[in-house]
């Protein structure tokens, strides 16, 4: 099982979203993860929100030891063709540890405020297959310069040297939990991550493998990924109390499922759910960490949870 880390860089420094990404660098996590938004995508709107790329650039040329992921941009927000360059920059600046995750876009707040406007899902799901396509013929070193003519994005003699230090490109990671998507994990993607409840989730595993087998490709070639709000409590009289203001920090969401999505313990129930998540075929965990960052409670997880699956 590898285990990574995304601190949410919303409502923090720069100071503090640099040190604990560090520090996370430092405790032997498998990867640290950025995201993709403008606008913050939990609690208030307004919150303080850094820009996902830059910032996620500027930290990979820091790091020494993990490897660093975007966690997911969605494709409502740029032209494929520059976010493929973008990725590749980041793959030289990592020395090859880097991890490009893509999504079709969920927060309708930030689309409408930035003027990127709001497809309809199945115009999403559309768009997110044309850039994974993109990205696929971009990352091709035989077929450069790279063309493409579709619907809604097109290459004409694009190219992309120095194409990626990754060979034959850096893993592409897909989030999402729709069959179309699904579909497209099968036919593109190196990285599967979603979300919690187990149920759910195998469901979903079982879509997949049969996505796999329908095109002929091995279900074990994708890496089954496990996205989950961490939340370190190793007092079971306040831990319902901790649960309930981890899910008030996201108001207008169901709280159910927010609660679903947490993972919650001291080390000994830590290390329980995750072998409960391997059980279903997860083979890599990533806490997210709103603000303000539990360094202290990642401190202890790196102690007490990561070395049963190292």
């Amino acid at each position: 099982m590898k285990i990574g880390v995304q601190l949410l860089p919303q409502g923090v420094t720069w100071n503090q979203w640099r040190d604990g990404w560090l520090r996370i660098d430092e405790l032997g996590f498998d990867s640290n993860w950025s995201f993709d938004h403008v606008h913050a995508p939990r609690g208030a709107v307004d919150s303080d929100t850094f820009e996902g790329w830059v910032g996620m650039g500027a930290l990979a040329a820091l790091t020494r030891n993990a490897w660093t992921g975007m966690l997911v941009s969605p494709i409502t927000f740029r032209n494929p063709g520059l976010l493929v360059k973008m990725a590749t920059t980041l793959d030289h600046i990592t020395g090859g540890k880097s991890i490009l995750g893509l999504g079709a876009g969920w927060h309708v707040n930030e689309h409408e405020a930035y003027g990127f406007g709001w497809p309809s899902p199945g115009e999403r799901v559309s768009r997110l297959a044309e850039s994974l396509e993109i990205t696929k013929r971009m990352w091709n070193r035989e077929e450069q310069p790279a063309n493409f003519a579709g619907r809604f994005y097109q290459l004409d003699g694009a190219i992309n040297n120095p194409g990626p230090v990754q060979s034959p490109h850096p893993p592409i990671l897909v989030a999402g939990s729709g069959p179309r998507i699904i579909g497209l994990v099968a036919q593109y993607a190196d990285m599967y991550d979603s979300w919690p409840p187990l149920d759910a989730l195998q469901q979903r595993f079982e879509l997949l493998a049969q996505a796999c087998d329908r095109i002929g490709r091995p279900y074990e070639a994708i890496t089954r990924s496990l996205s989950v709000d961490y939340l370190w409590a190793p007092d079971p009289a306040k831990r319902e109390a901790q649960i309930s203001a981890a899910v008030a920090i996201t108001p207008g969401r169901d709280p159910a499922m927010l609660q679903a999505r947490i993972l919650s313990g001291g080390a000994s129930e830590l290390i329980d759910q995750i072998h409960g998540y391997a059980s279903v075929g997860v083979q890599q965990l990533i806490l997210h960490v709103p603000s303000p960052y539990d360094m202290d409670g990642l401190e202890r997880f790196a102690s007490g949870v990561l070395p049963a699956f190292s």
